[in-house]
């Protein structure tokens, strides 16, 4: 038995200012206000439910898309370290072969050690060109139900997310998405507003990095990024680097959507944690240049950690710690039909746990199967 004592705690229902938090076998036994508990000091700490970062491709050095067991476990341990106590590993646009191998070695990792492995999310290959970002445009195709059947053969039904252009999808494609039970999400996309409305009526809810690679907003065309600020069902990722979106681009979603429909990520790289120099992402060489990876002149990814996205959201906006625990866990275990075992921290709950100093720096990370 662990108790977490003399500290901050976001709970679903009411912020604790000083209190503490017992942990046996790898569940949340009780939460209460501190009186003289023995237990470890956390002393200036705020207590949320451990991260989940819905789009992550690597760090450290390595990729998902590397196909290798040894790469997977490497970005666990260090998202582990930061936080992150669950995530989809991301794959990228490529040949059909290297998506399959990254997709078998996903399927039969098995680790008990670093983030938990969630699930996939698949990022292409179906996207549109014209906003093909970082992605490389000679794989991108139309969406195909026997090749993503394939796809989900392959990695052992891990498959839980794919990021799509749904105007240059057919509605069969989209349909037989929702019938097999994919969150489907926006992105790499030149769809118009009536556009995104038809995808809607096929069970598509999301949106991937908000703003950016998709059709902007426009006064007599709102594209996808204004279709995304005004359907309050809509939930959108956003990137709070300061890169890939301001201050006040951070700002207007805050103001335009409910806390309960925005979700941070991180899309970071194999380049997080490294020097500056060049780097591989789906096939296609970036270079990091004073902590930022491009390709020629556009953004490639990022090297974002959760935490520093913590920072930057709740300075830009002033949001609660509810607000924090929603983006960060809360809404992406409810997404993934987990959220009676994390995303949020309760009695009865696994104790996934991040702890942030004064400064919103993560400090520690505690998981219900091992902890960092």
């Amino acid at each position: 038995m662990i108790t977490l004592v003399n500290c901050s705690i976001q709970t679903p229902t009411q912020w604790i200012e000083s209190g503490y938090i017992t942990i046996e076998s790898g569940i949340i036994l009780e939460i209460g206000i501190f009186s003289n508990q023995e237990g470890i000091d956390c002393s200036g700490m705020t207590l949320l439910p451990g991260f989940i970062d819905m789009h992550v491709h690597g760090t450290n050095g390595c990729d998902f898309m590397d196909a290798s067991h040894e790469s997977i476990q490497t970005i666990l341990d260090q998202l582990l370290k930061e936080g992150v106590t669950s995530c989809l590993a991301t794959t990228m646009t490529d040949s059909v072969d290297n998506i399959l191998k990254a997709l078998r070695a996903l399927g039969t990792f098995q680790s008990n050690k670093g983030s938990k492995l969630l699930g996939i999310h698949l990022e292409g290959p179906f996207l549109n060109k014209q906003f093909k970002g970082a992605q490389d445009p000679q794989y991108i195709i139309e969406g195909s139900l026997k090749l993503f059947d394939e796809f989900q053969e392959a990695s052992n039904h891990r498959i839980k997310m794919v990021s799509l252009a749904p105007e240059v999808q057919s509605d069969d494609f989209l349909q037989g998405l929702q019938q097999r039970g994919i969150l489907v999400s926006m992105g790499h996309s030149s769809a118009t507003h009536s556009q995104v409305e038809h995808a809607m009526k096929f069970g598509v809810k999301r949106v991937t990095h908000c703003y950016n690679a998709m059709s902007p907003l426009h006064h007599r065309e709102i594209g996808l990024v204004g279709s995304a600020l005004l359907h309050d069902d809509l939930t959108v990722e956003i990137i709070c680097d300061h890169h890939h979106v301001s201050k006040e681009a951070i700002q207007l979603v805050s103001k335009c959507k409910p806390t309960t429909s925005i979700e941070l990520v991180t899309d970071s790289i194999r380049a997080k944690n490294m020097p500056d120099g060049v780097y591989e992402l789906g096939g296609q060489s970036i270079q990091l240049v004073n902590g930022v990876p491009l390709l020629g002149n556009q953004l490639a990814g990022s090297v974002l950690t959760m935490g520093e996205a913590v920072r930057h959201f709740k300075e830009d906006t002033l949001s609660s710690w509810q607000d924090i625990a929603n983006i960060t866990s809360t809404n992406q275990a409810k997404e993934l039909g987990i959220h009676t075992k994390i995303g949020s921290l309760c009695v009865g709950m696994n104790a996934d746990i991040v702890g942030l100093d004064a400064m919103n720096n993560v400090v520690f990370t505690y998981q219900s199967e091992h902890n960092s």
